[in-house]
């Protein structure tokens, strides 16, 4: 049979970012970071900001990912995972979905935002 297949996606809010790295996990503390992951080259990386680097090293990749602007440690995200990624742009943010079924996800998402903001894209 074939391995399992492995995801990790972070969900910090509102204090689980201490357990991913060291920082001030309170409402009152924001700071910027600049996250590196290394990864298996068969695994995709994502996080807030763009890419800005990635270096492969045999089965290895190192994917780099722009300094965020100030923010609280909650809203930092990490992903790896296998699978396919679809995204679209709504008032200059990047949304993403992951997954079969990812492109219905972020048609609804983007008709709930439009709904919400009350204005189209």
């Amino acid at each position: 049979g074939e391995s399992p297949r492995i995801a990790l996606t972070t969900f910090t809010e509102p204090t689980g970012a201490r357990f991913w790295f060291p920082c001030f996990d309170e409402p009152n503390k924001k700071a910027t970071m600049q996250l590196t992951l290394d990864h298996s080259s068969d695994l995709n990386a994502y996080s807030n900001t763009k890419v800005v680097k990635i270096e492969r090293i045999v089965t290895r990749t190192l994917t780099e990912f722009a300094k965020t602007p100030i923010l609280l440690t909650y809203l930092f995200p990490m992903n790896l995972n296998y699978l396919p990624c679809e995204s679209i742009t709504y008032r200059n943010h990047m949304l993403r979905a992951f997954g079969p079924g990812a492109d219905l996800a972020l048609n609804q998402s983007l008709l709930a935002l439009e709904k919400l903001w009350n204005e189209p894209r």
